[in-house]
Protein backbone atom coordinates (compact mmCIF):
# COMPACT_ATOMS: atom_id res chain seq x y z
CA UNK A 1 0.00 0.00 0.00
CA UNK A 2 2.93 2.37 0.62
CA UNK A 3 3.92 1.86 -3.00
CA UNK A 4 0.41 2.80 -4.11
CA UNK A 5 0.56 5.96 -2.00
CA UNK A 6 3.87 7.01 -3.54
CA UNK A 7 2.46 6.46 -7.03
CA UNK A 8 -0.64 8.49 -6.27
CA UNK A 9 1.25 11.28 -4.53
CA UNK A 10 3.20 11.81 -7.71
CA UNK A 11 -0.05 12.49 -9.55
CA UNK A 12 -0.94 15.56 -7.47
CA UNK A 13 0.73 19.01 -7.14
CA UNK A 14 3.13 19.30 -4.21
CA UNK A 15 1.11 22.04 -2.52
CA UNK A 16 -1.91 19.75 -2.29
CA UNK A 17 0.12 17.15 -0.44
CA UNK A 18 0.54 19.47 2.56
CA UNK A 19 -3.18 20.08 3.06
CA UNK A 20 -5.05 18.50 5.93
CA UNK A 21 -6.55 15.75 3.78
CA UNK A 22 -4.17 14.32 1.24
CA UNK A 23 -5.99 13.70 -2.07
CA UNK A 24 -3.98 10.53 -2.61
CA UNK A 25 -5.12 9.13 0.71
CA UNK A 26 -8.69 10.09 -0.07
CA UNK A 27 -8.42 8.36 -3.43
CA UNK A 28 -7.08 5.15 -1.87
CA UNK A 29 -9.92 5.10 0.64
CA UNK A 30 -12.47 4.94 -2.19
CA UNK A 31 -10.88 2.42 -4.52
CA UNK A 32 -9.52 -1.10 -4.11
CA UNK A 33 -6.14 -2.32 -5.30
CA UNK A 34 -7.77 -4.38 -8.02
CA UNK A 35 -9.84 -1.46 -9.32
CA UNK A 36 -6.90 0.94 -9.24
CA UNK A 37 -4.65 -1.33 -11.28
CA UNK A 38 -7.45 -2.29 -13.65
CA UNK A 39 -7.53 1.37 -14.66
CA UNK A 40 -3.76 1.51 -15.11
CA UNK A 41 -3.84 -1.61 -17.29
CA UNK A 42 -6.52 -0.13 -19.55
CA UNK A 43 -9.18 -2.66 -18.74
CA UNK A 44 -11.19 -1.68 -21.82
CA UNK A 45 -8.25 -2.19 -24.20
CA UNK A 46 -6.68 -5.37 -22.85
CA UNK A 47 -8.76 -8.19 -21.41
CA UNK A 48 -7.69 -8.02 -17.78
CA UNK A 49 -9.06 -11.47 -16.99
CA UNK A 50 -6.48 -12.95 -19.34
CA UNK A 51 -3.58 -10.50 -19.12
CA UNK A 52 -3.40 -10.21 -15.33
CA UNK A 53 -2.55 -13.85 -14.83
CA UNK A 54 0.91 -15.36 -14.83
CA UNK A 55 -0.10 -18.60 -16.54
CA UNK A 56 3.24 -20.38 -16.33
CA UNK A 57 4.67 -20.15 -12.83
CA UNK A 58 2.01 -19.33 -10.27
CA UNK A 59 -0.84 -21.79 -9.60
CA UNK A 60 -2.72 -19.31 -7.41
CA UNK A 61 -4.76 -17.86 -10.26
CA UNK A 62 -6.11 -21.29 -11.16
CA UNK A 63 -8.32 -21.06 -8.11
CA UNK A 64 -9.46 -17.48 -7.76
CA UNK A 65 -12.75 -16.63 -9.37
CA UNK A 66 -13.86 -20.25 -9.57
CA UNK A 67 -14.74 -20.96 -5.94
CA UNK A 68 -12.39 -23.92 -5.66
CA UNK A 69 -10.39 -22.71 -2.68
CA UNK A 70 -12.48 -21.44 0.20
CA UNK A 71 -9.36 -20.49 2.17
CA UNK A 72 -8.50 -17.62 -0.20
CA UNK A 73 -9.62 -14.26 1.17
CA UNK A 74 -10.67 -11.18 -0.76
CA UNK A 75 -7.55 -9.35 0.42
CA UNK A 76 -5.40 -12.13 -1.05
CA UNK A 77 -7.13 -11.70 -4.39
CA UNK A 78 -6.69 -7.92 -4.32
CA UNK A 79 -3.01 -8.29 -3.48
CA UNK A 80 -2.59 -10.78 -6.28
CA UNK A 81 -4.19 -8.42 -8.79
CA UNK A 82 -1.80 -5.72 -7.59
CA UNK A 83 1.19 -8.01 -8.01
CA UNK A 84 0.14 -9.11 -11.50
CA UNK A 85 -0.55 -5.55 -12.59
CA UNK A 86 2.79 -4.26 -11.34
CA UNK A 87 4.59 -7.16 -13.01
CA UNK A 88 2.67 -6.55 -16.21
CA UNK A 89 3.73 -2.89 -16.27
CA UNK A 90 7.31 -3.88 -15.56
CA UNK A 91 7.17 -6.66 -18.13
CA UNK A 92 10.10 -8.57 -16.66
CA UNK A 93 9.57 -12.34 -16.96
CA UNK A 94 5.83 -12.00 -16.48
CA UNK A 95 4.34 -14.98 -18.27
CA UNK A 96 0.89 -13.74 -19.22
CA UNK A 97 -0.63 -14.59 -22.64
CA UNK A 98 0.44 -11.25 -24.14
CA UNK A 99 4.12 -11.58 -23.21
CA UNK A 100 4.32 -15.26 -24.14
CA UNK A 101 2.46 -14.57 -27.38
CA UNK A 102 4.93 -11.80 -28.23
CA UNK A 103 7.85 -14.13 -27.65
CA UNK A 104 6.36 -16.88 -29.80
CA UNK A 105 5.64 -14.33 -32.51
CA UNK A 106 9.23 -13.08 -32.54
CA UNK A 107 10.68 -16.59 -32.86
CA UNK A 108 8.15 -17.49 -35.54
CA UNK A 109 8.92 -14.32 -37.49
CA UNK A 110 12.62 -15.02 -37.55
CA UNK A 111 12.21 -18.69 -38.43
CA UNK A 112 9.55 -18.37 -41.14
CA UNK A 113 10.46 -15.12 -42.87
CA UNK A 114 12.04 -16.75 -45.93
CA UNK A 115 8.73 -18.45 -46.80
CA UNK A 116 7.00 -15.07 -47.16
CA UNK A 117 9.59 -13.01 -49.04
CA UNK A 118 7.98 -13.82 -52.40
CA UNK A 119 4.54 -12.60 -51.30
CA UNK A 120 3.03 -9.19 -50.42
CA UNK A 121 3.96 -8.14 -46.84
CA UNK A 122 0.36 -8.50 -45.58
CA UNK A 123 0.66 -12.27 -45.86
CA UNK A 124 3.58 -12.24 -43.44
CA UNK A 125 1.99 -9.68 -41.11
CA UNK A 126 -1.33 -11.50 -40.84
CA UNK A 127 0.54 -14.75 -40.23
CA UNK A 128 2.37 -13.16 -37.30
CA UNK A 129 -0.83 -11.63 -35.94
CA UNK A 130 -2.49 -15.05 -36.15
CA UNK A 131 0.37 -16.60 -34.19
CA UNK A 132 0.04 -13.97 -31.48
CA UNK A 133 -3.75 -13.78 -31.20
CA UNK A 134 -4.30 -17.53 -31.00
CA UNK A 135 -2.63 -17.33 -27.59
CA UNK A 136 -5.78 -15.56 -26.38
CA UNK A 137 -8.18 -17.86 -28.24
CA UNK A 138 -6.76 -20.95 -26.57
CA UNK A 139 -6.31 -19.34 -23.15
CA UNK A 140 -9.97 -18.32 -23.22
CA UNK A 141 -10.89 -21.89 -24.22
CA UNK A 142 -12.95 -20.75 -27.19
CA UNK A 143 -11.11 -23.58 -28.89
CA UNK A 144 -9.66 -26.66 -27.22
CA UNK A 145 -7.60 -29.72 -28.17
CA UNK A 146 -10.40 -32.27 -28.06
CA UNK A 147 -8.69 -35.57 -28.85
CA UNK A 148 -6.64 -38.04 -26.86
CA UNK A 149 -4.47 -38.85 -29.85
CA UNK A 150 -1.58 -36.42 -30.38
CA UNK A 151 -1.49 -36.77 -34.16
CA UNK A 152 -5.23 -36.16 -34.47
CA UNK A 153 -4.95 -33.06 -32.29
CA UNK A 154 -2.02 -31.83 -34.36
CA UNK A 155 -3.82 -32.29 -37.68
CA UNK A 156 -6.86 -30.48 -36.34
CA UNK A 157 -4.61 -27.68 -35.01
CA UNK A 158 -3.14 -27.15 -38.49
CA UNK A 159 -6.63 -26.78 -39.94
CA UNK A 160 -7.66 -24.39 -37.19
CA UNK A 161 -4.53 -22.28 -37.59
CA UNK A 162 -5.08 -21.68 -41.29
CA UNK A 163 -8.79 -21.04 -40.79
CA UNK A 164 -7.84 -18.37 -38.25
CA UNK A 165 -5.24 -17.01 -40.66
CA UNK A 166 -8.00 -16.46 -43.23
CA UNK A 167 -10.21 -14.98 -40.51
CA UNK A 168 -7.55 -12.33 -39.80
CA UNK A 169 -7.58 -11.32 -43.47
CA UNK A 170 -11.36 -10.94 -43.27
CA UNK A 171 -11.10 -8.77 -40.16
CA UNK A 172 -8.57 -6.46 -41.80
CA UNK A 173 -10.74 -6.19 -44.94
CA UNK A 174 -8.09 -7.78 -47.17
CA UNK A 175 -8.71 -10.37 -49.84
CA UNK A 176 -6.63 -13.50 -49.66
CA UNK A 177 -5.28 -15.18 -52.76
CA UNK A 178 -6.12 -18.88 -52.44
CA UNK A 179 -3.15 -19.87 -54.59
CA UNK A 180 -0.80 -17.93 -52.31
CA UNK A 181 -2.47 -19.45 -49.25
CA UNK A 182 -1.97 -22.99 -50.51
CA UNK A 183 1.66 -22.33 -51.42
CA UNK A 184 2.35 -20.79 -48.01
CA UNK A 185 0.59 -23.65 -46.27
CA UNK A 186 2.72 -26.26 -48.06
CA UNK A 187 5.94 -24.48 -47.08
CA UNK A 188 4.87 -23.93 -43.48
CA UNK A 189 3.98 -27.60 -43.06
CA UNK A 190 7.66 -28.32 -43.65
CA UNK A 191 8.53 -26.12 -40.64
CA UNK A 192 7.51 -28.85 -38.22
CA UNK A 193 9.73 -27.50 -35.43
CA UNK A 194 7.91 -24.14 -35.37
CA UNK A 195 4.47 -25.71 -35.73
CA UNK A 196 5.14 -28.11 -32.87
CA UNK A 197 6.38 -25.23 -30.74
CA UNK A 198 3.06 -23.45 -31.35
CA UNK A 199 1.11 -26.69 -30.91
CA UNK A 200 2.60 -27.43 -27.48
CA UNK A 201 2.46 -23.79 -26.36
CA UNK A 202 -1.23 -23.37 -27.24
CA UNK A 203 -1.98 -26.63 -25.45
CA UNK A 204 -0.42 -25.19 -22.31
CA UNK A 205 -2.41 -21.96 -22.71
CA UNK A 206 -5.50 -24.10 -23.13
CA UNK A 207 -5.36 -25.53 -19.60
CA UNK A 208 -3.94 -22.53 -17.76
CA UNK A 209 -7.14 -20.89 -16.47
CA UNK A 210 -9.35 -23.97 -16.38
CA UNK A 211 -8.14 -27.55 -16.63
CA UNK A 212 -11.52 -29.10 -17.45
CA UNK A 213 -11.67 -30.60 -20.93
CA UNK A 214 -14.95 -28.77 -21.53
CA UNK A 215 -15.53 -25.98 -18.98
CA UNK A 216 -18.90 -25.36 -17.38
CA UNK A 217 -21.20 -22.47 -18.19
CA UNK A 218 -19.88 -20.63 -15.11
CA UNK A 219 -16.41 -20.37 -16.63
CA UNK A 220 -17.58 -18.66 -19.81
CA UNK A 221 -19.96 -16.47 -17.83
CA UNK A 222 -17.05 -15.35 -15.65
CA UNK A 223 -14.85 -14.72 -18.67
CA UNK A 224 -17.34 -13.12 -21.06
CA UNK A 225 -20.44 -12.15 -19.15
CA UNK A 226 -19.38 -8.71 -17.91
CA UNK A 227 -18.62 -7.53 -21.43
CA UNK A 228 -21.59 -8.93 -23.33
CA UNK A 229 -24.30 -6.44 -24.20
CA UNK A 230 -27.67 -7.11 -22.66
CA UNK A 231 -29.28 -7.79 -26.02
CA UNK A 232 -26.60 -10.43 -26.72
CA UNK A 233 -26.89 -12.38 -23.46
CA UNK A 234 -28.80 -15.12 -25.26
CA UNK A 235 -25.73 -15.65 -27.49
CA UNK A 236 -23.68 -16.76 -24.46
CA UNK A 237 -26.47 -19.10 -23.38
CA UNK A 238 -26.66 -20.58 -26.87
CA UNK A 239 -22.88 -21.08 -26.94
CA UNK A 240 -22.71 -22.83 -23.57
CA UNK A 241 -25.52 -25.21 -24.51
CA UNK A 242 -23.56 -26.37 -27.55
CA UNK A 243 -20.07 -25.74 -26.20
CA UNK A 244 -18.61 -29.04 -27.45
CA UNK A 245 -19.71 -28.29 -30.98
CA UNK A 246 -18.05 -24.88 -31.00
CA UNK A 247 -14.86 -25.65 -29.09
CA UNK A 248 -14.19 -28.85 -31.07
CA UNK A 249 -14.64 -27.24 -34.48
CA UNK A 250 -11.66 -25.91 -36.43
CA UNK A 251 -13.88 -23.23 -37.98
CA UNK A 252 -14.93 -19.90 -36.43
CA UNK A 253 -18.68 -19.24 -36.33
CA UNK A 254 -20.52 -15.93 -36.05
CA UNK A 255 -21.11 -16.58 -32.36
CA UNK A 256 -17.40 -17.11 -31.71
CA UNK A 257 -16.61 -14.01 -33.74
CA UNK A 258 -18.67 -12.02 -31.22
CA UNK A 259 -16.67 -13.47 -28.36
CA UNK A 260 -13.39 -12.81 -30.15
CA UNK A 261 -14.19 -9.09 -30.06
CA UNK A 262 -14.16 -9.41 -26.26
CA UNK A 263 -11.23 -11.79 -25.88
CA UNK A 264 -8.75 -10.39 -28.38
CA UNK A 265 -6.90 -7.23 -27.28
CA UNK A 266 -7.88 -4.10 -29.18
CA UNK A 267 -4.24 -3.13 -29.52
CA UNK A 268 -1.09 -5.24 -29.64
CA UNK A 269 2.59 -4.44 -29.30
CA UNK A 270 3.54 -6.34 -32.44
CA UNK A 271 1.49 -3.90 -34.51
CA UNK A 272 3.68 -0.99 -33.38
CA UNK A 273 6.83 -2.87 -34.25
CA UNK A 274 5.67 -3.39 -37.83
CA UNK A 275 3.40 -0.37 -38.31
CA UNK A 276 4.46 1.53 -41.44
CA UNK A 277 7.78 -0.31 -41.49
CA UNK A 278 9.38 -2.65 -43.97
CA UNK A 279 8.35 -5.85 -42.16
CA UNK A 280 11.05 -7.98 -43.77
CA UNK A 281 13.79 -5.49 -42.96
CA UNK A 282 12.44 -5.13 -39.42
CA UNK A 283 12.77 -8.86 -38.84
CA UNK A 284 16.20 -9.04 -40.48
CA UNK A 285 17.62 -6.21 -38.39
CA UNK A 286 15.65 -5.82 -35.13
CA UNK A 287 14.34 -9.31 -34.42
CA UNK A 288 17.04 -11.55 -35.87
CA UNK A 289 19.59 -10.40 -33.26
CA UNK A 290 17.36 -10.61 -30.18
CA UNK A 291 18.11 -14.23 -29.36
CA UNK A 292 21.06 -16.55 -29.77
CA UNK A 293 20.42 -18.33 -33.07
CA UNK A 294 22.09 -21.60 -32.11
CA UNK A 295 20.26 -21.74 -28.79
CA UNK A 296 16.91 -21.14 -30.47
CA UNK A 297 17.65 -23.82 -33.07
CA UNK A 298 18.45 -26.32 -30.31
CA UNK A 299 15.18 -25.49 -28.57
CA UNK A 300 13.21 -25.85 -31.79
CA UNK A 301 14.74 -29.24 -32.58
CA UNK A 302 13.66 -30.48 -29.15
CA UNK A 303 10.00 -29.88 -30.01
CA UNK A 304 10.20 -32.52 -32.72
CA UNK A 305 10.46 -35.03 -29.84
CA UNK A 306 8.38 -33.55 -27.02
CA UNK A 307 7.68 -30.35 -25.06
CA UNK A 308 10.16 -30.92 -22.22
CA UNK A 309 12.07 -27.73 -23.13
CA UNK A 310 9.01 -25.48 -23.51
CA UNK A 311 9.18 -23.87 -20.08
CA UNK A 312 12.92 -23.25 -20.40
CA UNK A 313 12.35 -21.59 -23.78
CA UNK A 314 9.57 -19.40 -22.36
CA UNK A 315 11.94 -18.16 -19.66
CA UNK A 316 14.60 -17.43 -22.24
CA UNK A 317 12.47 -15.48 -24.71
CA UNK A 318 10.85 -13.45 -21.92
CA UNK A 319 14.15 -12.40 -20.38
CA UNK A 320 14.33 -8.66 -20.99
CA UNK A 321 18.11 -8.73 -20.88
CA UNK A 322 17.96 -9.87 -24.50
CA UNK A 323 15.95 -6.81 -25.46
CA UNK A 324 18.10 -4.41 -23.47
CA UNK A 325 21.25 -5.79 -25.03
CA UNK A 326 20.21 -6.20 -28.66
CA UNK A 327 16.98 -4.42 -29.59
CA UNK A 328 18.13 -0.81 -29.90
CA UNK A 329 21.24 -1.70 -31.84
CA UNK A 330 18.85 -3.49 -34.19
CA UNK A 331 16.69 -0.37 -34.41
CA UNK A 332 19.76 1.65 -35.37
CA UNK A 333 20.68 -0.88 -38.04
CA UNK A 334 17.11 -0.85 -39.37
CA UNK A 335 17.02 2.94 -39.66
CA UNK A 336 20.40 3.26 -41.31
CA UNK A 337 19.68 0.43 -43.77
CA UNK A 338 16.27 1.84 -44.66
CA UNK A 339 17.51 5.34 -45.38
CA UNK A 340 20.53 4.11 -47.28
CA UNK A 341 18.18 2.13 -49.51
CA UNK A 342 15.64 4.88 -50.03
CA UNK A 343 17.88 7.94 -50.12
CA UNK A 344 21.13 6.60 -51.51
CA UNK A 345 22.94 7.34 -48.28
CA UNK A 346 21.55 10.88 -47.81
CA UNK A 347 20.64 11.55 -44.18
CA UNK A 348 17.26 13.11 -43.33
CA UNK A 349 17.70 13.80 -39.63
CA UNK A 350 14.13 14.80 -38.80
CA UNK A 351 12.64 11.69 -40.37
CA UNK A 352 15.24 9.48 -38.72
CA UNK A 353 14.55 11.03 -35.30
CA UNK A 354 10.79 10.62 -35.76
CA UNK A 355 11.12 6.99 -36.83
CA UNK A 356 13.51 6.20 -33.95
CA UNK A 357 11.14 7.77 -31.44
CA UNK A 358 8.14 5.81 -32.69
CA UNK A 359 9.99 2.47 -32.65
Amino acid sequence: MQLFRRILLSLFPEENAHQGINPASMFISFISTKEFFSVINRKVVENYKLNLFDITNDPFEFHIGFGKNIEIKQQDIDNYYGYCSAANMNGYKFHNPANLGNGLCLITANSCIDIFRLYPPDYFLNFLYSTYLLSFVFTAKLKIFPYENKQTNYNRFIELFFNFYEFIFEQTGQEINKTYLEEIRKELIKKADILFLLFYSYQRFNISLNKDQVPSKEYYTWLLGDDIKKEDENVLSFFTKAVKTYTHSSMFSNIENKFLQIILPADILMRYLFLDTNVFLAVDTMIAKLFDKDKINDYLKSFLKDDSQRESLMHYINNYKNFKKHFFSGVQKYIMTLFQQENEGKSREEEIDELSSRI
